[in-house]
Parts: structure tokens; C-alpha cells; sequence
């Protein structure tokens, strides 16, 4: 396998997003307003449009062009990779559920007396940042560690359960690049964050293409010379 840098991946990513840039967003912008249907929306987008963008941002770092259908050519595999999120996003989900649940409690019961200044607001207050955060690290740890997976299960080299060891082992045996790549995943999207939001509108796609560059890096598929397929 050729090594190529966290910081190169990210220069790559951002060459292939501007040949293939409306797709791309288009695809994000189409999740973001499926997200907010009642009941159902933000369920639909993590089983279906999550893993879409996983397969839109492979496809262009393979193929280099990317049209809308392209990601969903196999839905029943996109329902798969998204469960495969679902349960990656298990722990933290309940850390997150347990801060919100406890402070909105808190406040439930005593709405009159209740005093988010006062000594007992400010120890709820400082417990639920300190839940906040505990969930917020261990989403990073257990992304960086095991996001592999997902496009090894859609490719078809890992089952729907051996694709956690897989992407672990995958990941593990590439940690140095995979620590500066979140580290820079972070930095790219906090950037997008602050450009009013609308900045994510880049930044997000671009980072699924990026994801793709890395996982063929990984995978031994791309070579440098060419910044093509090996």
C-alpha cells in the first residue's frame, strides 16, 4: 500500500468535489430536508441518505463522476449500511438521551422553583455538558475506529457483523493517518460551521469524498503517481 497523507487525502478530496460538485451537494441538501418530515424524516435519512453519501463519496473518489441515482442502485444494501450507523451510534445516543431527559426532568418538575443559576442549576447544568462531552468523545473514538466498515458492507468484503472487526483492523492498521484525518475532519466542518452553516454545504460533501480517497488508500486502490485508481 502507498502512503499518502492525511493533509494530501483532503487536497485529492477537494479535486474530485469540484468535477462533481452538484450531486454531491444536491444529495446532502435532499437529506437535510428529508431529516425534518415528522416522525419518520431523521429516521429515513440514517438508514437510507447517510449511507447514500458514504456510496456518492466512493463512487466519485473511484470513478471521478457521480450522477443522483448513482447511490441508489441497491437500496436494500443502503438500509444495511445504515443499521450498521445505527448501531455505531448506539452508546452515544443514549448518553445523549440521558443528559437531555435529565435536565428537561429536572426542569419539568419544579418548573417554578427551578434556577439554572442557582447551586443546584449549576451542578445540573455542569452534568449535563459533562454528558454532553463524554458523548460527543466517544462518537469520535467509536467513528474513527470502525467507520471503515460501512464501505467494506457495501462492497460486499464484510458481513453486516464481521464488518465491525474488519473496519477496526483496518483502521488500526492505518491510525496515524486516520487520527491527522479526523483531526482535519474536525477542523474542515468547524470552519463550515462558522460560514453561518452554509459553509457545510462544502465541507460536508467534500468529507464524504474524502472518506472514500481514504478507504481506497487503505484498501491498497489508489496510487499517488496518477492520483487514480491503482
Amino acid at each position: 500500500m502507498q502512503t499518502v497523507s492525511a493533509s494530501r487525502i483532503w487536497g485529492l478530496a477537494w479535486e474530485r468535489f469540484k468535477e462533481t460538485w452538484g450531486p454531491l451537494v444536491g444529495l446532502f441538501v435532499v437529506s437535510i430536508l428529508v431529516s425534518f418530515i415528522p416522525f419518520v424524516g431523521s429516521l429515513f435519512s440514517l438508514l437510507i441518505f447517510s449511507p447514500a453519501l458514504f456510496v456518492a463519496g466512493l463512487w466519485v473518489a473511484r470513478e471521478g463522476k457521480l450522477s443522483f441515482g448513482d447511490p441508489f442502485k441497491d437500496v436494500g444494501k443502503l438500509v444495511l449500511m445504515g443499521l450498521y450507523l445505527v448501531v455505531l451510534f448506539l452508546v452515544p445516543g443514549i448518553i445523549w438521551a440521558i443528559a437531555y431527559t435529565s435536565y428537561g426532568m429536572s426542569v419539568f418538575m419544579a418548573p417554578d422553583t427551578f434556577n439554572p443559576y442557582g447551586e443546584g442549576g449549576s451542578s445540573l447544568g455542569a452534568g449535563f455538558f459533562a454528558l454532553i462531552l463524554l458523548a460527543s468523545l466517544c462518537l469520535f473514538v467509536i467513528q474513527l475506529l470502525f467507520w471503515p466498515g460501512i464501505l467494506l458492507l457495501y462492497e460486499g468484503k464484510a458481513s453486516f457483523g464481521g464488518a465491525f472487526g474488519a473496519g477496526l483492523n483496518l483502521t488500526l492498521k492505518n491510525i496515524g493517518i486516520a487520527v491527522g484525518f479526523f483531526l482535519l475532519f474536525l477542523l474542515v466542518n468547524l470552519l463550515g460551521a462558522i460560514a453561518c452553516g452554509v459553509g457545510l454545504l462544502i465541507t460536508v460533501p467534500v468529507s464524504y469524498v474524502a472518506y472514500g480517497i481514504f478507504y481506497l488508500v487503505m484498501m491498497g486502490e489508489w496510487s499517488e503517481n496518477n492520483s487514480t485508481l491503482a
